[in-house]
């Protein structure tokens, strides 16, 4: 349908990690990398994009790393999602500073039809990272609550970066609070850096980590919503 970095510098986007979504017949995605602008530590900051799967149009909706120091997150990987018609999502860098200077990632939201970006949080906001740093997979909803998982942050380890936190977001007010930091049995039994997104069965959220568990090769756990 559309094959990226047809424009010069790639300002459409390239590097896609995640899968678009469909609403009302349009499909909305995210390159992680690509856009104008150096981004961090160059090659674009990522742009989110819409895709006419009918004609193959495909027109660049907002571009990350707009704002200095990439305050408004950079490199997104996850999926977005639609809750009521706006899209929401994580980048894995950006934000506040911290994480070497590149940020600590963001929860945002994006109005698909202006194309206007709201950062909703920037992770490592608490001493240490302890609310989580660098989420890489997409976000779900349940009953109007975002949750979502960071690789990293949440309880030392992990070569101090933090072993990684399964964490819930109110998208109306910005609150955020961690449900789980990874590693905090003897020798990361419970698991440590999730990347994946979520699903939720019967009241309780499910997942896995890449790392951690009896056998240092990860983990499928279970938790609940609190």
């Amino acid at each position: 349908l559309y094959s990226f970095c047809q424009q010069q510098d790639c300002t459409d986007g390239q590097n896609l990690e995640a899968a678009p979504i469909d609403v009302k017949g349009t499909l909305y995605g995210t390159t992680a990398f690509g856009g104008i602008g150096g981004g961090l530590g160059g090659g674009g900051g990522g742009v989110m994009f819409s895709l006419d799967p009918a004609t193959g149009t495909e027109k660049s909706l907002y571009v990350f790393c707009s704002l200095a120091n990439c305050q408004d997150g950079a490199n997104p990987r996850g999926s977005l999602i639609d809750v009521n018609g706006t899209l929401y999502g994580v980048t894995s860098g950006g934000g506040d500073t911290g994480c070497g200077g590149y940020g600590c990632g963001t929860v945002f939201s994006i109005d698909p039809n202006t194309g206007a970006e709201k950062v909703i949080y920037s992770f490592c906001s608490q001493q240490n990272c302890a609310d989580g740093a660098t989420p890489f997979a997409g976000l779900i909803v349940v009953k109007g609550v975002l949750y979502g998982t960071t690789q990293n942050g949440g309880r030392t380890g992990c070569g101090n970066y933090g072993c990684g936190t399964v964490f819930s977001i109110d998208p109306n007010t910005g609150a955020e609070k961690v449900l789980y930091s990874f590693c905090s049995l003897t020798n990361c039994a419970d698991g440590a850096t999730p990347s994946a997104n979520l699903i939720t069965v019967k009241g309780m959220l499910y997942g896995t980590t890449s790392g951690g568990g009896s056998y240092a090769e990860g983990t499928v756990f279970a938790l609940t919503k609190r």
